[in-house]
């Protein structure tokens, strides 16, 4: 327990320092306080209480998701988000991505990103790094919780730095509300996920 302690511990450093977004938020992405009619930029300070089921296994998005027993306000804050859904209406909504689309049923889609989104560390986070972040959730033997989602990708193609190719195995016209639920809507650093201990190590 000590030893798995001390590795999300410095897992978490290794987060704190290269994966949290700046300024990734782009337009449109602030929240509302119900009944509210004002609107900005998001600014820091404030307090938020939140009630957790338990303490995160891991910071790696493959062991988050977005439902309530799963650390989805953790993976939040550490990550922003690619898209979110209207809890009213389920329409997708665009944070960081600017479209998700389909033209053939949903046999493929293009996704685009917001140009200049960056890391703290000031690398970017563009075509690439969501191409990373997803062929690597599609691996089996890392146990995402997503697994089930992404493994519904056969392929991804880097087109440019904001546009991504993705092929699914079976298309599927609503894969957008796939993503805004589980890890594949976090993108974190490569160079972070690199340095996360095998999974062997990790549940020690």
């Amino acid at each position: 327990m000590l030893r798995r302690r001390r590795l999300l511990t410095a897992f978490g450093a290794v987060l704190s320092s290269t994966i949290l977004l700046s300024g990734c938020g782009g337009p449109g992405s602030g929240t509302v306080a119900e009944g509210s009619t004002e609107t900005g930029e998001p600014v820091s300070g404030g307090t938020l209480r939140v009630i957790q089921t338990g303490e995160p296994r891991s910071l790696d998005p493959a062991s988050l998701m977005n439902t309530w027993s799963h650390q989805p306000v953790l993976g939040n804050a550490l990550y922003g988000t690619l898209m979110v859904n209207d809890i009213d209406t389920f329409d997708i909504e665009y944070t960081m991505a600017e479209d998700f689309s389909t033209v053939d049923g949903g046999a493929t889609f293009i996704l685009t990103l917001q140009p200049g989104l960056t890391f703290t560390d000031g690398t970017p986070l563009d075509a690439a790094t969501v191409k990373f972040n997803w062929d690597r959730l599609r691996d089996p033997t890392l146990g995402s919780l997503s697994t089930r989602w992404a493994s519904a990708i056969a392929e991804t193609e880097v087109v440019d730095p904001t546009t991504l190719k993705v092929v699914m195995t079976t298309p599927n016209p609503h894969f957008a509300q796939a993503i805004v639920s589980g890890g594949l809507n976090w993108i974190a650093s490569p160079e972070a996920l690199q340095k996360v201990p095998p999974r062997s190590t990790r549940t020690q």
